[in-house]
């Protein structure tokens, strides 16, 4: 029955992503649960709420919208996170987790992989340990034993748990992407998405070209899309917005974020955002004016919180 209801949920979330590309309003297609801020750009709320408010905020939406693909992004450590992926799962939907390579070893990946998670993205800057500790803070020890744990749960448990490597495209990480590629490769990673910053640019032609080598690789290793250094190249004063058709950008239907006051938005680039309530509809109507604000905007963005 569970595989049943994953092909009803994901068959749901392809009419909704078609419906909002098109234009026509509806219910989101995902949700992101943002326990922490990581990289987000814009006012992200402080981490006060207790487990219970966030179960409770979660079924609201559930209970509206049907079960929907959802994306938590947190660090590994966070109190929370082992509960929150295990409820998502169990209310039907299918969880992937954004997080961080610190805070992984094997308990914490057996944890992940037996609370239901089907989809992780670690993030990593490079195979050098400066680039990793300047850009994330974290050292290269820390992503290879991130790994090497989750790839050993996820054997352990038989479980079919998609492990993929994030990277935020900067200057500094475009010369590492064919090393880390070909180590990912080779440790038995499932993929490696390169990601533009929420915000960046402009970027140098030497770290554009980089990306070409990544274009060429086969899917469904490269997660990357494949004009990802044109887009990039295209961006509008450092800022992302979204992926549009017939100049609008689809955003404020293909999602809506959950932070931890119970606040609601779906794009962080604009600030209206409202309190979700006893009751969900109510909240997705006040966001009215926030989806057409995101309708209008005219920015170019490839960032996977908004556009995967």
């Amino acid at each position: 029955m569970k595989a049943l209801e994953q092909l009803v949920v994901r068959a749901r979330t392809r009419v909704r992503e078609e419906r909002a590309r098109r234009g026509v309003g509806g219910r989101p297609a995902r949700l992101s649960v943002r326990l922490d801020d990581l990289d987000a750009p814009g006012p992200v709320a402080a981490d006060t709420a207790k487990l219970d408010d966030w179960y409770d905020a979660i079924v609201r939406i559930v209970e509206w919208s049907g079960p929907l693909p959802a994306q938590l992004v947190a660090r590994a450590d966070h109190r929370f996170l082992a509960d929150l992926v295990r409820f998502t799962h169990r209310l039907e939907c299918p969880t992937t987790l954004r997080t961080t390579a610190a805070g992984i070893n094997a308990r914490r990946a057996d944890e992940l992989v037996d609370c239901g998670l089907e989809r992780i993205l670690v993030r990593v800057a490079g195979v050098s340990e400066g680039v990793q500790q300047a850009v994330l803070g974290e050292s290269v020890a820390d992503t290879r034993r991130a790994i090497s744990a989750l790839i050993a749960a996820r054997a352990s448990r038989g479980q079919p748990l998609d492990i993929a490597l994030e990277v935020p495209f900067d200057e500094r990480t475009a010369p590492e992407l064919r090393a880390l590629h070909e180590e990912a490769r080779a440790v038995g990673v499932d993929g490696v998405l390169v990601a533009a910053p929420w915000r960046g640019g402009p970027f140098s032609p030497a770290a554009l070209a980089a990306l070409s080598w990544v274009a060429e690789q086969p899917e469904p290793f490269r997660r990357t899309p494949s004009d990802l250094a044109e887009t990039l190249g295209r961006l509008n004063g450092g800022e992302p917005g979204a992926p549009r058709l017939r100049g609008a950008c689809p955003v404020g239907a293909l999602r809506v974020e959950l932070q931890a006051d119970g606040s609601l938005h779906s794009c962080p680039f604009k600030a209206d955002s409202v309190r979700i309530g006893d009751t969900m509809a109510p909240a997705w109507k006040a966001l009215d004016a926030h989806r057409a604000a995101i309708r209008g905007c005219s920015r170019t963005c490839v960032h996977p919180d908004l556009s995967a």
